[in-house]
């Protein structure tokens, strides 16, 4: 049981490394981009972040169960940072050009 853990674990986090590259990508850093374009494809990438904070949640509460430390997820905190700068630069920008 905890190999697997371990090793949905690991999925999840190259899911996330993936996620992380994505918001990092030209599309969302490029000046050519359009406001409404960036801020569309950043509220999906928000909803693969819930779904990634419940399923980093439940491997938690199943590791309780194994007496396992509870992991804060290092991949998952850097991808909601780096989102949250993202969403606040491209709807600050909106805001200003209205």
């Amino acid at each position: 049981m905890q190999e697997e853990l371990q090793t949905f674990k690991d999925t999840n986090i190259e899911k996330i490394k993936v996620l992380t590259e994505m918001i990092n990508s030209d599309d969302l850093s490029s000046p050519d981009t359009k406001c409404f374009q960036a801020l569309k494809e950043l509220n999906k990438f928000k909803a693969d972040i819930d779904k990634f904070k419940q399923i980093n949640e439940k491997h938690n509460k199943q590791g309780e169960l194994l007496d396992q430390e509870e992991d804060d997820n290092d991949e998952l905190l850097e991808l909601e940072e780096k989102y949250q700068a993202r969403y606040k630069l491209w709807f600050n920008l909106d805001k200003f050009q209205k």
